[in-house]
Parts: C-alpha cells; structure tokens; sequence
C-alpha cells in the first residue's frame, strides 16, 4: 500500500510540474535539491565523506557547496525524466552520430560506456534510431518501477534489463543480435 500511495503521489506532483513554465520547474528542482541535501542526513554524511576523500584540497565549504550543487543537478535530472518525451527531442543535439553509425554498419554491436552524469536518457538519445538494450537497477517500488520501464520503452525505444546475475550473458546475446548497449555506471 505504501508503494502505490508513493507512485500515485510522485503522478500528483508530475501532474503539477507540466503545469509550470520548465523555467521553474528547473528552479523548484534547485529548491528540491538543496532541500534534500539537508533533511536527508545519511546521504549529505556520505556525500561529504566522498567529497573529502576526492577533494582534500578543497575547504570543508567548498566541498558543501559543491555538494549542494550536486544535489541541485542530480534533483533537476530526476525531475526531467518525468517530461522527457518532449524534453529529449527539444534539448538534446547529438553530433557526429556518423562515427557510431559506421561502426555499427559493418556489422557488429556498439558498446557505450558512460559515467551516470545525470540523466541518462540523453546519453540513449545518441542511438536514436537504432535498437538499444540497457541496464538498470531494481527500484523498491514495483509501481515506480513498472513506469519508469514503460516510460523508456514508448519514449526512447530501448530494452531495459535488470541487473542479475544473468547479465553478462544476456548482453552477451544482444551482442550477437547486433544490438547497441549502454553501460552506465552508477552506485547509490
């Protein structure tokens, strides 16, 4: 029951957000963020830990500012995903797409590894138009789940495999498929 209160609110509140200038939404993805950073303390204790270990150069404020802004970024990327299928096709440009579809012309799959930098789904965008097949972790809300994966599919025409220990095997077969896959790699 908690799940599908969860779900049915974040559809509240997407509701809501298309209802405002992307402007502000971007704006209240600032607000969100940064409000996130500090009520969410398990997570900003984890944040700074790993700012100080890769940044010991920097102050303990510059390292929270820098952790503030990351949670801006990373709120705003959350909140994309719920307009993306008009958001993608009006802001994401890719360039030089000809190198990848050279190497997937003659006759092999393509392989994109990428650091999880924010959304996601622009970085898929780069395969528009061929068949692609990603990987991503379980979310703990099967509603959430099952919308973020339909979402995908209409959206950005892609397969989405969940992490197990049969992945490498099914990407594996994609390969052999001459499918296009992304490795994103991210750790929560």
């Amino acid at each position: 029951m908690k799940y599908r209160i969860q779900f049915y609110l974040l559809l509240f509140f997407r509701q809501l957000l298309l209802w405002l200038p992307e402007k502000t939404r971007f704006a209240f993805g600032n607000f969100l963020g940064k409000a996130a950073y500090y009520l969410i303390s398990s997570r900003r204790q984890t944040t700074l830990w790993n700012l100080q270990l890769a940044f010991p150069e920097k102050t303990e404020e510059e390292r929270k500012k820098i952790a503030v802004h990351s949670y801006q970024i990373m709120t705003k990327y959350f909140l994309s995903t719920l307009w993306y299928d008009s958001y993608l096709q009006e802001k994401v440009h890719i360039y030089n797409q000809s190198s990848m579809k050279k190497a997937y012309w003659k006759g092999r799959g393509v392989m994109a590894a990428v650091m999880h930098m924010g959304n996601m789904e622009a970085a898929v965008k780069a395969g528009d138009g061929f068949p692609i097949v990603t990987v991503a972790k379980d979310q703990r809300n099967p509603y959430l789940e099952k919308f973020i994966i339909e979402t995908r599919k209409k959206n950005l025409k892609l397969d989405l495999l969940t992490k197990s220990k049969q992945t490498v095997r099914q990407l594996q077969a994609y390969q052999k498929k001459k499918k296009i896959y992304l490795c994103s790699f991210f750790r929560s």
